[in-house]
């Protein structure tokens, strides 16, 4: 299997507070244009690129060509999985034209911290709870009889951390079977503010297998970084190693001008950075988790 991120979107209408992008006022919100995709895809496919994350830095069911996008990707021999919010209007009738034209597996990562609104505003503002459950059983009924797999997310923290059972309850009561509790702290930034720190802190739950609170302060427990497994393709064609790197800080090359994703890879400049970020060693590897 040859995996590779595809960032074909970097808008996102939530405003998490554990997702601690304060990238949000460093990043401008971008679609990849539809050109740059087919080119991309199309190196992808010419060497054997099976499976494809489109996302990254924003929520990729914004991009105004995400279901022609799966469909083309899908019919390119590609599995894709996708993360995703499900926190606005999802055009029904694209979702189902995808599904019925998809020839690959498609994966859906959904992530739910809520099972009503008033908690939901404690962890998230701009999401209508009520419509991500909605979508959840929308897209739960097309999946039925197809390859497709929901799975659902829950960022556990403080605030959500007693309401798990009723957040699984909501999420099976739409027909998904799939679930399961994550740890606040999977990601937390390579440029954390003192203010993002403050509500790191704040939010954490009472254990975490991630991070400590000391004092106030965090304290990373991660000792080397397992993200440095897969390539990640900006908006523009930029290509860094790092699933955090939001920024694109480490990126050196652009494989829409190189024409190669493996020439990048088996680059010696690509190698050492690799190297580097495994044993976290880069710059943007300070304080992230």
């Amino acid at each position: 299997m040859k995996i590779v991120m595809l960032d074909i979107s970097t808008a996102c209408g939530a405003k998490c507070k554990y997702c601690l992008h304060q990238y949000r006022n460093m990043v401008k919100p971008q679609f990849m244009v539809w050109e740059a995709f087919v080119k991309i895809v199309d190196i992808l496919k010419r060497e054997r690129y099976d499976y494809v994350y489109p996302y990254l830095s924003g929520e990729p069911i914004l991009h105004p060509n995400y279901w022609k996008m799966i469909i083309r990707m899908s019919n390119s021999a590609m599995v894709t999985n996708t993360a995703t919010k499900l926190c606005f209007v999802i055009d029904e009738y694209e979702m189902r034209e995808a599904f019925k034209r998809m020839n690959c597996q498609l994966y859906f990562d959904v992530t739910i911290d809520a099972p009503d609104q008033t908690i939901q505003d404690n962890i998230a503002k701009h999401i209508n709870n009520d419509l991500v459950f909605s979508n959840l059983d929308k897209l739960a009924t097309e999946a039925r009889t197809k390859r497709i797999t929901i799975s659902v997310v829950t960022v556990v923290n403080r605030y959500n951390e007693w309401h798990l059972k009723e957040i699984k309850r909501r999420v099976n009561d739409c027909g998904v079977t799939r679930w399961a509790a994550k740890p606040m702290g999977y990601y937390m930034g390579y440029r954390m503010l003192p203010e993002d720190e403050a509500t790191i802190a704040d939010m954490a739950p009472a254990k975490s297998t991630r991070f400590s609170v000391v004092d106030g302060h965090v304290v990373s427990k991660m000792k080397q970084c397992g993200s440095f497994i897969k390539p990640v393709i900006g908006p523009t064609g930029n290509v860094t190693i790092c699933c955090h790197d939001m920024l694109y800080h480490e990126s050196d090359w652009n494989v829409l001008k190189v024409g190669s994703l493996d020439s990048i890879i088996n680059s010696p400049g690509y190698q050492k950075k690799l190297e580097l970020g495994r044993r976290m060693e880069l710059g943007i590897c300070r304080r992230c988790n």
